[in-house]
């Protein structure tokens, strides 16, 4: 059996009604997802839409469980942030519970609504968002800064970065692929590199690369056996 890793949090929205129903309408469409690690739109949950059942900025919430996540959160990160990138939101918390490595927290807050974020924080700013780790308040702010931080120890650098090795890699395919029209597959090879600990493999990497390009470009991605990495050239 493998280990388990559950994932819960909330999606806090903004105060705009019109803002409020284009967020669950997004999610309402998003597909059924098959590559790991899938985002469904199952794993959402509306909550009320009336008041007085909510108080001030509904609520969505996130639940879900994988096999194993730790090496692919990364891939996991990339796909939770291209939801997050097409709805309208205020604040994001995340937990994330392991069995072996402990439980870890993570924090969003927009910059449509929020220009700054006080250096005590502790958060990086990127063009779209702040983002942080730890335990923190409802608004942010940290608290206990003895929180546990999922790092590069476990595979996880933010903002997210790709290595120009696995780039290049993963450039190659798409250089022996020019005769291929759209929609055909294009096979990557895996990048095998034997990891005795949690730090993530090249072939990790590689993945990485791959889910991002997928959603970045709407394209489908997986693997087959003796084939290896494929995605559908756009």
């Amino acid at each position: 059996m493998g280990r388990e890793t559950i994932l819960h949090g909330r999606i806090a929205l903004t105060y705009d009604k019109a803002e409020q129903n284009a967020s669950r309408s997004f999610i309402s469409t998003l597909k059924n997802d098959d590559s790991y690690p899938w985002i469904r739109k199952g794993m959402f949950g509306f909550g009320p839409k009336e008041r007085p059942y909510y108080y001030e900025r509904p609520i969505i919430g996130f639940a879900a469980n994988y096999k194993a996540l730790e090496p692919h959160f990364t891939a996991f990160i990339i796909k939770f942030e291209h939801v997050l990138r097409n709805i309208h939101f205020l604040d994001v918390k995340l937990q994330m519970e392991t069995e072996y490595f402990g439980t870890y927290n993570f924090y969003w807050r927009s910059k449509t609504h929020y220009a700054d974020a006080k250096v005590e924080d502790k958060l990086v700013e990127t063009d779209e968002w702040f983002f942080g780790q730890g335990y923190r308040s409802m608004h942010g702010t940290l608290g206990d800064d003895a929180n546990e931080y999922f790092g590069a120890d476990l595979g996880f650098i933010y903002p997210v970065i790709f290595e120009k090795e696995v780039l290049d890699h993963f450039d190659k395919a798409f250089e022996d692929s020019e005769n291929l029209t759209v929609g055909e597959k294009i096979y990557i090879p895996r990048l095998f590199e034997y990891k005795p600990d949690t730090e993530k493999s090249k072939d990790d990497k590689l993945y990485d690369v791959i889910v991002n390009y997928a959603v970045s470009t709407g394209t489908e991605y997986g693997w087959e056996p003796g084939k290896g990495y494929w995605v559908k050239k756009t």
